[in-house]
């Protein structure tokens, strides 16, 4: 299966700026831990992948990546997604959504082709 990453770089200040390609539900935590447009999307791709990360241990990775809003102690992951299981429901549809649809092409359309009748003379 395919997947959406996206190709970033954080401007974090005028000489720190951090290239990262994240996963498409990371994006969030990215942009609620560094707003004001700091994170800016230079392209998307998609990455073939045999399964979907496991829920529980992509939150806490996570979680544990991206630290603590420093004022309230809450992890980034929490307040984009939610603490506890209401968190890794809601990061299990972020991460079902980033999977790419195959579209299967469509069949070619015949044309319908009319006999001539024979003219009599």
């Amino acid at each position: 299966m395919k997947i959406l990453a996206h190709n970033v770089i954080i401007d974090r200040d005028k000489m720190n700026k951090l290239p990262k390609t994240v996963w498409d539900w990371e994006l969030p935590i990215l942009q609620e831990r560094f707003p004001g447009g700091l994170v800016v999307v230079h392209g998307s791709t998609e990455v073939e992948r045999e399964s979907l990360p496991e829920v529980n241990a992509e939150y806490n990775r996570l979680r544990m990546s991206h630290s603590v809003e420093p004022d309230t102690k809450v992890p980034y992951c929490d307040l984009v997604y939610g603490r506890g299981a209401k968190g890794v429901k809601t990061l299990t549809k972020a991460i079902e959504n980033s999977v790419i649809k195959e579209v299967a092409p469509k069949p070619p359309v015949k044309k319908k082709t009319t006999a001539k009748k024979p003219t009599v003379k």
